[in-house]
């Protein structure tokens, strides 16, 4: 069968590589067996029968749901039907609007935040503190909201610690 995974790097957060990785992964799907198929349909768990990589296939929301395989840890199928790893396309938009809109300069009032218990500064452009005034964007769909999914190496939330 000549297993070619070790050929699939980890996707770069580009678009260029999401569009490859669509394409490729017509041809890889055929040489990997499914384990788990999750309820919302777009998730599929497969493992190489000769290596036992395991991979994710998932659809690129935003071209069409076209699948997608990207490799993942090593997993329990019944825990990750609980929770599919994060999506790297889903990655790519949050990290690209979030990036430009954290480049802003944020200047902090002399106001303390609006959320009881928080004693951080509000902003000069909201009654909140940064992270809850990008949170009450984020509820009004102003700004994308977190995207879904168990985090994996090389993907992580700034600050987290990841076991895998």
């Amino acid at each position: 069968m000549s297993c070619k995974c070790k050929k699939y790097k980890h996707l770069e957060l580009k678009r260029s590589e999401i569009s490859r990785r669509i394409r490729q992964s017509k041809k890889l799907k055929n040489k990997l067996q499914i384990i788990a198929k999750h309820s919302s349909s777009e998730h599929k768990l497969l493992k190489c029968p000769e290596c036992g990589q395991y991979w994710q296939s998932s659809g690129v929301w935003n071209r069409g749901n076209y699948p997608y395989l990207f490799k993942v840890p090593e997993i329990d199928p019944d825990n990750w039907l609980h929770e599919p790893y994060i999506q790297p396309d889903e990655l790519l938009i949050y990290v690209a609007i979030m990036s430009k809109y954290m480049s802003q300069d944020f200047v902090k009032s002399s106001r303390v935040c609006r959320v009881d218990g928080c004693n951080e500064h509000a902003l000069d452009i909201s009654a909140f503190c940064l992270s809850r005034h990008i949170r009450s964007l984020q509820k009004v769909s102003l700004l994308p909201k977190d995207p879904h999914g168990r985090w994996f190496l090389p993907y992580h939330r700034a600050g987290d610690d990841i076991d895998n």
